[in-house]
């Protein structure tokens, strides 16, 4: 049987990081089916329904799904209700989004002639461009609009030189700042202060899987979209299970009775992975 619960995903997900010899004693204890007896197809629909029920997701796991540069994921990142304009047009314009793709333009897949749609652009770009629309935006609305015209790494570069040369205005940093794709070292130069942060964290954006994996919260959530990792983003999801490897082996490692307390408080725990990995390996 597939995995369908955010309990069990998170569970399994956190036990594929624990030794292989511990995993069936684990498993039995918890009462978890045996990792490797889930049927493909049957793992496949859970992932698919498990990514549908996720509401919210945060615009950097949507990002990582897209750097997988395969048209039929990015079926599933367009319709997400967390897509927003900039993603939308993104993956409708066919923009490649791998870190080192040499291809020009991606295939759309044609599940999206209908119903999906661009948004329409700022009333100003085709006259003042890309970077004149970002210096024209003066209210949270045009910024967010502007931002989503910033289509590739190209775009990007442009951005982050006009910024240098006199400081685009605060909305259209902002958006920018929040942006799926904005690169860590443009976010950084907006801003490095708690604060600010914080507030692109709450926001959705991460500068790395392994950020996402240690900073978010709730846990359940957080290891809930990781069990999907090794179907719709396996690049990234190397990064966020090196992460948390070591405090799993560290805290719970093949203790039975660890496995069990973190089973019956992951659904209902509010603070982050490492805080639970670390209380359940406590309390046991």
């Amino acid at each position: 049987m597939a995995y369908t619960t955010a309990r069990d995903r998170a569970v399994s997900y956190l036990l594929s990081l624990a030794d292989p010899d511990d995993a069936g004693r684990i498993e039995q204890r918890i009462g978890l089916a045996p990792q490797n007896a889930v049927e493909h197809r049957l793992e496949t629909e859970a992932v698919r329904r498990t990514w549908s029920a996720a509401r919210q997701l945060p615009v950097a796991v949507l990002h990582w799904v897209m750097q997988q540069d395969d048209p039929e994921l990015n079926v599933l990142v367009c319709r997400h209700p967390s897509a927003d304009n900039a993603i939308r047009r993104q993956i409708l314009r066919g923009v490649p989004c791998a870190p080192e793709s040499k291809r020009s333009v991606l295939p759309v897949s044609p599940q999206l002639n209908h119903g999906v749609e661009e948004a329409r652009l700022p009333g100003c770009f085709h006259e003042l461009g890309l970077i004149g629309t970002l210096r024209a935006a003066r209210t949270r609305g045009a910024g967010r609009s502007a931002a989503s015209m910033v289509l590739d790494r190209h775009d990007w570069a442009a951005v982050t030189q006009a910024d240098l040369e006199h400081a685009l205005p605060g909305y259209a940093r902002w958006a920018l700042a929040v942006r799926h794709d904005c690169p860590p070292e443009l976010r950084r130069q907006f801003g490095t202060h708690a604060k600010f942060h914080n507030r692109v964290r709450a926001a959705g954006a991460f500068d790395s899987p392994e950020q996402f994996a240690l900073e978010h919260a709730p846990a359940v959530d957080v290891l809930a979209v990781l069990s999907l990792g090794h179907r719709l983003f396996p690049q990234r999801l190397a990064d966020a299970s090196d992460a948390l490897r070591p405090l799993v082996r560290e805290n719970l490692a093949g203790h039975t009775e660890a496995w069990a307390v973190l089973a019956q408080l992951v659904e209902e725990f509010q603070g982050g992975v490492e805080e639970l990995v670390i209380t359940a390996g406590a309390v046991a």
